[in-house]
């Protein structure tokens, strides 16, 4: 069982303009991490706020704000996530040998994964929305300063929504994969093995429950960047731990959500995915003399995916009022303790009042999935549904994908001009074929059925020369693929035939990612095991998926036009969200690594050692920029995702009994979006440098004792936006964490 707690600010960077968007924020995934604080900053004038009447200074203040060139907070949220879980996990193999050069195996890998989840804000929200989505048009303007890069250094504001949010998840995954090995040597020179296996993974997530408390139209709310740029001071007017403040508002009797100035939510969102993987391969060897042996197989492989999610019918999941003659008295908490080891300015908050998810649920009947009618009336229709709900229909969907391949490779062993060579040359031809099914918002959820087909052949060559006996030159080149990520794969999405024409879906016709790379690598071995080596490689990107928005005709979007009113003919032109294929660029770097144990020290330090790499890269990838119209041309940047420098060093301590690694990891900045939303330029995470430890003990040939030290230094994870200004977007603080477990094998 391990235990995760979460503290940090997540800053969304957004240029704001006429064409703002509002809604809540997508949260990070995984575990043990997430955002804690959070502002979204945006840039231009500013809609639905305006300076309030009789403030000196407000006038100049809004007209500050107002400027294209600043920023400013749009979700400005302190967090806590806690995240919770128990796994187990068994590998078993079991071997027969029938007769000499024939082996039978059975492998098998069984893991169990239970998790609970907790998620506690402190957040003013109505920045983040317009009016017709609960958005403040009263929000007002008291004071603004600015810097000169037009960063937000002091805010104050009036007319803020404020809210309590907490969310709680059960969550399990089972995980399964038996395999069935067999190889047989049919004579000296000739050999057949083969594979087949299932892996099968299900996830099941039956409560994901959110629930607010809410504070409207609140005056004096302020933002504070100018003790620290990275960790902002955000104050309160008001007790921010008394309940009552922060509480339940409900849609009054006869009205509807939109006609409600703040109402609150309970969200529950129950979803799941499942995964099966089938897999046979089989091949053949030859040895055709003493220089070559020659290889072929098949590869057969069979994926299914499918996720589901159900939301409420009501789908603004607003609630009524309390219900007559009950308070908030044993329906909130506490979060306390919130922020430690982060240096948080003086004066914010640690502490604040929390909804309690089980007793409200309780008091509502949460989960009946039924229609409740409430007191007098209101809104209060806790049914469950998926395609019917629009916000619901994304994540109910399923992809079928075959990929079927042949291969044919040489292996050799030989010599050139006196130096020992040794290597392989081949080539592989993949075919995929893929199906995918999602919901298009039309017509109460139109299923949408699409295919795509695409062939790959993937030459590669791989040799390896023995200049000496301790120094070896490899060389290799290869034609390589990488299939899309599901997400962006998913047919289903929203189409609007009423004004603007639009369409917001995956693209389930794209290609892979398609490269061409080269590698050489020089490695001296040095007496004793130590090493140094050289890598120098290069990446020809020819293919690149990207999400975009541009403009083309429906009949060109892979939709079928059935979908489309009886007046269209599915030549007119849409304006689609979605991703495309782009046409990449190159990448090029070098890599050093060096290990050396210390031998040569006396007894009580043989057993020490080093290993150490360095990597550079430098990288040129041509991006689409995001426009609501076609050819709007391009730019080029770094690849996402990869550091242009990094190193690690490990000291280590190894007797074959106890062992010990201490490593320090360094990634420089690097871009996760470009271009980024809202008209930033780039998205990306600055600098870290994390220190790990590990120690392990052999009690016996049976039992293993470990124990790991992640994060020792208590690095924080600082996610930017805008490369010029480099306004903070997230602040993560996960603290240190240690694990303690034991292996048994027999």
């Amino acid at each position: 069982m391990g235990q995760k707690e979460c503290a940090g600010r997540r800053i969304f960077q957004r240029p704001l303009g006429p064409r703002a968007l509002g809604g809540r924020l997508v949260r990070a995934n995984g575990s043990g991490h997430v955002g804690v604080a959070q502002l979204r900053h945006d840039r231009g004038r500013l809609p639905r706020r305006h300076a309030p009447a009789g403030q000196p200074g407000a006038t100049d203040a809004y007209n500050d704000a107002s400027n294209p060139a600043n920023y400013h907070p749009r979700f400005p949220r302190y967090g806590r996530m806690v995240h919770e879980q128990d796994r187990l996990g068994i590998t078993a193999s079991f071997e027969w040998k029938p007769r000499r050069g024939t082996r039978i195996s059975v492998d098998m890998l069984y893991a169990d994964l239970d998790a609970t989840r907790e998620e506690h804000y402190l957040e003013g929200f109505s920045f983040s929305r317009n009016a017709t989505s609960g958005g403040k048009p009263q929000t007002s303007v008291v004071q603004a300063q600015y810097d000169a890069l037009g960063r937000l250094r002091y805010g104050v504001f009036n007319g803020v929504d404020i809210r309590s949010e907490s969310r709680y998840d059960e969550m399990s995954t089972k995980f399964t994969q038996p395999t069935l090995n067999l190889s047989h040597q049919i004579s000296e020179d000739w050999r057949v093995s083969a594979a087949i296996g299932r892996a099968k993974s299900t996830f099941d997530n039956p409560i994901q429950t959110t629930v607010t408390l809410d504070a409207p139209n609140v005056n004096g709310y302020t933002l504070d960047f100018r003790q620290n740029d990275r960790l902002p001071l955000i104050s309160y007017p008001f007790d921010v731990t008394r309940a009552g403040v922060l509480g339940i508002y409900g849609v009054p009797a006869g009205a509807t959500a939109a006609a409600n100035a703040l109402p609150s939510e309970i969200r529950i969102r129950p979803q799941g995915t499942s995964n099966v993987n089938d897999v046979l391969s089989a091949d053949v060897a030859w040895r055709a003399s003493d220089a070559w042996t020659v290889k072929g197989g098949i590869n057969l492989k069979k994926y299914k995916f499918r996720t589901w999610e159900s939301r409420r019918a009501n789908t603004a999941e607003t609630i009524y009022g309390l219900p007559a003659g009950t308070s908030l008295n044993g329906l909130t908490g506490l979060v306390t303790g919130f922020g430690p080891d982060q240096d948080l300015p003086a004066g914010t908050a640690t502490s604040w009042v929390k909804p309690d998810i089980g007793a409200i649920t309780a008091l509502y009947d949460a989960y009946c999935n039924c229609l409740k009618t409430g007191p007098a009336g209101g809104p209060g229709d806790f049914t469950l549904t998926s395609i019917e709900n629009t916000s619901a229909r994304g994540n109910n969907r399923a992809i079928e994908e075959e990929d079927r391949g042949v291969f044919l490779q040489g292996d050799f062993d030989s010599e050139l001009w006196g130096i020992p060579v040794r290597g392989n040359v081949g080539g592989r031809y993949v075919k995929t074929k893929l199906t995918a099914q999602g919901y298009v918002a039309t017509g109460g959820g139109t299923l949408v059925t699409a295919t795509n087909e695409y062939k790959d052949f993937l030459p590669a060559v791989n040799v390896t020369a023995s200049v000496t006996k301790d120094f070896l030159v490899r060389l290799a080149a290869a034609k390589v693929m990488s299939r899309p990520a599901l997400g962006n794969l998913n047919p289903g999405g929203t189409i609007s035939t009423v004004g603007a024409l639009g369409i917001s879906s995956g693209n389930p016709t794209l290609e892979p990612f398609r490269a061409k790379t080269f590698d050489a690598s020089f490695e001296y071995y040095f007496p004793n095991k130590a090493f140094l080596g050289l890598g120098l490689f290069q990446k020809n990107i020819a293919s690149y998926i990207q999400g975009v928005r541009q403009s083309m005709p429906y009949n060109q979007t892979g939709l079928p036009l059935s979908l489309l009113p009886a007046n269209f003919n599915g030549t007119e032109m849409f304006d689609v969200s979605s991703f495309l294929n782009t046409p990449g660029g190159k990448l090029r770097g070098f890599e050093l690594n060096y290990q050396q144990p210390f031998t040569f020290l006396p007894s009580w330090g043989r057993n020490f050692g080093l290993i150490a790499n360095y990597t550079k890269v430098a990288s040129k990838i041509d991006y689409i920029i995001s426009a609501n119209t076609a050819n709007s041309g391009t730019v080029r940047d770094e690849l996402v995702n990869l550091s242009p420098k990094s190193w690690n060093t490990t000291f280590y301590y190894d007797d074959n009994r106890f062992s010990a690694r201490l490593t320090g990891a360094y990634r420089s900045a690097y871009l996760q979006v470009v271009p980024a939303q809202n008209n930033n330029d780039v998205q990306g995470k600055n600098e870290t440098f994390n220190v790990d430890l590990s120690l392990s003990y052999k009690w016996n040939d049976n039992l293993e004792f470990t124990f790991e030290g992640v994060n020792l230094t208590n690095e924080a994870t600082d996610q930017f936006v805008g490369r010029a200004r480099n306004s903070v977007m997230v602040y993560n603080v996960t603290g240190r964490e240690y694990l303690l477990g034991a292996r048994y094998k027999f």
